[in-house]
């Protein structure tokens, strides 16, 4: 049995084989064929389902279909291994009770063919369809390439023959960009261009014969007239400096050529974008006096330089001072497109003191001279003597808790107790520390009220339970569905932290950030680390003062300037000079700018379903519109040129009472739709769900005052 299950597995192997010998046969055949009559033929559909028909047909030639079987397994097994001696077809035969011979046989073929690895019939063949599909591959690539250059050549052939005018055998187009920029000069045979921003553009044009005249017409209103360079005025040369985008006209002699699209390539703004610091920073006590800024300046053609603006404010009221310096980055290269930008600020160096503020700024220009500022970033030091000094309250309303060592006082023992270290013994320190550790902890607590958060402190009783009396009978009953009573006895309810007060979410936050910075307070303390506490000391001091700042609102004085009074005139009571304001004002409604466009739209569709059967308003509305989309063509040529021709072909046509052409209005009609603008949404009401509390509210206040 076994003999018979490993030449099934060979069958089911060979079969596998076959397939993928016949597909790899076939791709080798089909991706040239399909590539050359694409080429010839242009790339219709019918290419593609003869290239399938000739797939198949040409596979079943070459490996005419042959279905492997058992059968063909076998005798491929006899013919090519003697070992088997020819009897692995007895492997298959399924008789009831075989001979002793038979039975003999049997197991000496099956053993031999367990011991057996017999080879694929088509790995050879794979491996010749593989190497034939790579061949084809490299075929079908080298056609796609000659096809696609001639296709190229003979595309950019027909677009001069049919855009450049009659008389004019080439022309040549020399635009050298701006000096800065550093990129070799271009040469274009197409008088369509697109070109930097202030490059010199040089037409050269040949004609076949002598011609009078040659000129250039830009926007439909600057015309310049070429000069000849030889004899038989045959070439001609003109020189531009191109600012502004838009389209020009060829003229030789009195004839006039289609128009031409002039594109302007921007040169762009440097880009700066700065990855550290934040944009607002405070230094708190016990920090490096050090800023790490970390930016990328990038710019098209390259970076000219980059500076640090900064500005140090340094005082406060009226005394305040300001001192302004700049950094200069050396190390750019001339062409250098990127640059990551590493720099430390050191405050100490810059002569800060606490409780002043540095704003800075990252500046860069290109060789444009074209300059872009980055967001002004602010670091601050924080003052510790000037936090000492005030008094905090934590809002408006006083909310005070009870009487506590301030953060203040915490700060000024932790302080005394690092000066008194060395005349203190370890365990006097040590317990002085704890103490204070306990201090702050008690402040922590009790700012914590403020949140909401529970007091770890609990006495023996439960104060969350209130002790009534067990409810009666009829009560009981009442409060059997109530699901509320029956799971009461088993939750532990408190007020929620988040909803106990009634401070904004701002003040909470940094009221939590308070709380943060005493609990690592605490901590320090707590484990003999003074020194360390003290950061986080000085920290939740000024976040204590930035919370007492925030409930404080700042009202700027103005003088106010009234007219003298004329004292010979008081008290007479004359009024004869007094007369009413009277105000003119002429109302007008404001123009449509969709409306002609709309107008314009629903004349072409007339005009594409009647032909000829137009008016002279539809023409003077058509006329309108052309003019618009000339204007949007001098800036944006590359959107409405086409367009542009359109319509003033389309007038041509109109104003000669000859056949419209159907292209030209479709692109007129793409061309105004292009122009619409989108009207602004109306506000309106939206429908909105109601809110059963707040109709309940307003029902239950209306019964209130009206009973």
């Amino acid at each position: 049995m076994s003999g018979a299950i490993t030449i099934q597995q060979l069958k089911r192997k060979w079969q596998r084989s076959q397939f993928l010998v016949r597909m790899l046969t076939g791709l080798a055949i089909l991706l040239p064929l399909t590539v050359l009559l694409q080429f010839l033929a242009g790339g219709e559909l019918w290419i593609y389902i003869t290239g399938i028909i000739v797939l198949v047909i040409l596979t079943l030639i070459v490996y005419p279909f042959r279905r492997i079987t058992v059968s063909y397994v076998t005798s491929h097994l006899d013919i090519n291994y003697p070992s088997l001696e020819e009897s692995s077809s007895l492997l298959l035969q399924s008789v009831a009770e075989p001979g002793i011979l038979q039975q003999l046989q049997i197991q000496r073929t099956s053993l031999a063919l367990e011991n057996l690895k017999p080879a694929n019939p088509y790995l050879r063949r794979i491996l010749y369809a593989t190497a034939a599909l790579l061949l084809s591959i490299l075929v079908t690539l080298l056609i796609r390439d000659m096809a696609g250059r001639k296709r190229i050549n003979s595309t950019a052939q027909q677009n001069i023959e049919k855009i450049l005018p009659a008389g004019i055998s080439s022309i040549k187009l020399t635009i050298i960009s701006p000096a800065y920029q550093q990129q070799a000069p271009h040469v274009s045979a197409s008088p369509d261009f697109e070109a930097p921003e202030n490059a010199m553009v040089t037409w050269e044009i040949r004609t076949d014969k002598p011609v009078k005249q040659v000129t250039l017409r830009f926007n439909d209103s600057l015309t310049e007239i070429l000069k000849p360079v030889d004899e038989q005025h045959t070439r001609w040369l003109f020189t531009k400096k191109i600012t502004t985008p838009g389209f020009y006209q060829l003229g030789l002699d009195n004839a006039w050529s289609s128009f031409y699209k002039m594109e302007i390539r921007r040169d762009q703004l440097p880009e700066i974008i700065v990855h550290s610091p934040r944009p607002a920073t405070v230094i708190d006590y016990g920090y490096p006096k050090r800023i790490q800024l970390n930016a990328s300046v990038s710019d098209d053609y390259g970076i000219a330089g980059i500076r640090i603006m900064t500005t140090i404010a340094s005082g406060s009221g009226e005394n305040v001072n300001f001192r302004q310096d700049t950094i200069n980055i050396t190390g750019l290269a001339q062409k250098q497109t990127s640059y990551i930008l590493k720099k430390e600020l050191d405050l100490a160096v810059m002569k800060m003191k606490p409780g002043d503020e540095l704003y800075f700024y990252v500046s860069a220009t290109d060789h444009y001279r074209q300059e872009k500022k980055s967001d002004v970033f602010i670091v601050t030091i924080a003052d510790t003597a000037r936090l000492m000094e005030l008094d905090l309250s934590l809002s408006g309303s006083q909310v005070k808790p009870e009487f506590f060592r301030s953060q203040r006082q915490i700060i000024i023992e932790t302080e005394q107790l690092l000066r008194d270290k060395d005349s203190l013994s370890l365990q006097v320190y040590q317990t002085k520390s704890a103490a204070l550790g306990i201090d702050q902890k008690l402040l922590r607590l009790r700012y914590g009220k403020f949140l909401g958060e529970e007091n770890e402190f609990h006495d023996d009783e439960d104060d969350h339970e209130t002790h009534q009396p067990p409810p009666t009978g009829d009560q009981q009953a009442a409060q059997f569905n109530d699901l509320a009573k029956l799971m009461e006895p088993y939750t532990h309810r408190h007020d929620i932290a988040e909803d106990a007060t009634f401070f904004s979410p701002d003040i909470k936050a940094q009221l939590k950030a308070t709380l943060a910075e005493m609990w690592n307070a605490e901590l320090k303390l707590r484990t003999w680390l003074p020194q360390q506490a003290l950061v986080y000391e000085y920290k939740a001091l000024r976040l204590l003062k930035e919370l007492q700042q925030k409930s404080r609102v700042y009202v700027a004085k103005t003088s106010v300037k009234t007219t003298p009074l004329k004292p010979e005139k008081r008290l007479t009571g004359d009024l004869s000079a007094i007369q009413e304001p009277l105000r003119n004002r002429e109302i007008y409604a404001e123009e449509d700018v969709n409306m002609p466009l709309a107008e314009a739209l629903s004349i072409l569709d007339k005009l594409q379903t009647t032909g000829t059967d137009y008016s002279a308003a539809d023409y003077a509305k058509i006329q309108q519109v052309s003019r618009r989309i000339s204007e949007r063509a001098a800036h944006e040529p590359a959107l409405f040129l086409d367009g542009m021709q359109a319509s003033q072909a389309l007038l041509t046509a109109m104003k000669n009472k000859a056949p419209l052409n159907n292209q030209d209005i479709t692109m007129v009609e793409r061309t105004v739709i292009r122009m619409l603008k989108t009207p602004q949404q109306a506000p309106v009401k939206l429908p909105g769900r109601s809110n059963e509390l707040s109709d309940e509210y307003y029902r239950n206040l209306q019964k209130r005052n009206n009973g």
